[in-house]
């Protein structure tokens, strides 16, 4: 058996060769977020015009005060909540899909 001390100074050493590509693989994944991102919006035509957004003058605290209040009356195709963009008719149908647009990517 090795000891404790070798182990643990092998574990550190693991950690510290890793961290790099730790850092490259979370930066890899932000950029592929937002490819996604923009692919969708291009793909789908979306402008911000396109899109209920759910800030604004009036507060919802929760996304079914949002459907009710603004998204059941609304004509546009797309619609903004916690920044990710929906296709409306899923949020009013009670559907929130993991979509890849983001409504920064706009």
């Amino acid at each position: 058996m090795r000891p404790i001390g070798d182990i643990e100074h092998d574990i550190d050493n693991n950690r510290k060769n890793l961290q790099p590509l730790l850092r490259q693989q979370d930066e890899l994944r932000r950029e592929l977020q937002k490819a996604k991102s923009q692919e969708f919006i291009r793909v789908n035509n979306i402008t911000i015009d396109d899109v209920e957004l759910s800030d604004g003058p009036e507060w919802y605290g929760h996304v079914t005060e949002f459907i009710d209040k603004k998204l059941k009356i609304s004509a546009k195709r797309f619609a903004e909540w916690n920044g990710r963009i929906y296709f409306r008719t899923d949020l009013v149908g009670g559907r929130m899909p993991d979509m890849p647009a983001r409504i920064e990517d706009l």
